[in-house]
């Protein structure tokens, strides 16, 4: 039996925690400064979604074609990622791609995306079909936040009333921290884990 490291590995210090990621024993990632505890807990979201969005797997190992076999899809049709996006080579494409979602799930919130300055292909957006103050427990992250210390109170307040009304599809076309999002609706609405969101706010990602 193999003996190299494959998965999520947490070390627990005093104060915090670290997080690394194995790729076959190789070292694909490093969260450190992690809180010791997260209340906030939801299946939508985890670290699969962080692979899948430009993660820790190796370029060329995944098989993401659009289909019911496409990782990405299969994470949002079992209510385990949020918001996530398929790759198509034209509209046409795309297009068949969105009914054949459909079929497969109708509450799915969809969209068609044409290339853009974001985008190099067209692209479904697939969202799950709620606001984040429906589909999140909202209060739990808020506290979690605080007590992080990553942003003062002010700030949270203003953007956890500014985000919370907005429905998860609302972010097809603007979810990225480079496009002004928040760091902490970007990890949101992707799925990605709380501790790894406030492990780049406290610039622990390696």
């Amino acid at each position: 039996m193999s003996s190299e490291k494959h998965g999520v590995y947490i070390t627990r210090h005093k104060d915090s925690n670290t997080k690394k990621i194995y790729y076959r024993g190789n070292l694909m990632a490093t969260y450190r400064q992690q809180p010791k505890t997260i209340r906030f807990k939801s299946p939508l979201v985890n670290d699969a979604n962080q692979d899948l969005c430009g993660g820790w797997c190796p370029l060329g190992m995944r098989e993401d074609d659009g289909s019911v076999n496409d990782p990405m899809l299969r994470q949002l049709l079992e209510d385990r990622k949020p918001l996530g996006f398929l790759f198509a080579d034209s509209k046409k494409a795309a297009e068949a791609m969105a009914h054949d979602i459909r079929r497969l799930r109708p509450d799915l919130e969809l969209r068609v995306l044409p290339p853009g300055p974001h985008r190099l292909n067209h692209e479904v957006a697939v969202a799950q079909p709620s606001q984040l103050m429906r589909i999140f427990d909202l209060d739990t992250l808020y506290e979690d936040y605080l007590e992080s210390g990553v942003l003062p109170k002010a700030t949270l307040d203003k953007e956890f009333l500014k985000y919370a009304c907005r429905t998860l599809i609302s972010f097809a076309e603007e979810f990225d921290i480079d496009e002004g999002v928040p760091p902490w609706v970007t990890g949101l609405v992707l799925g990605y884990p709380v501790e790894n969101t406030i492990s780049l706010y406290r610039e622990g990602r390696v």
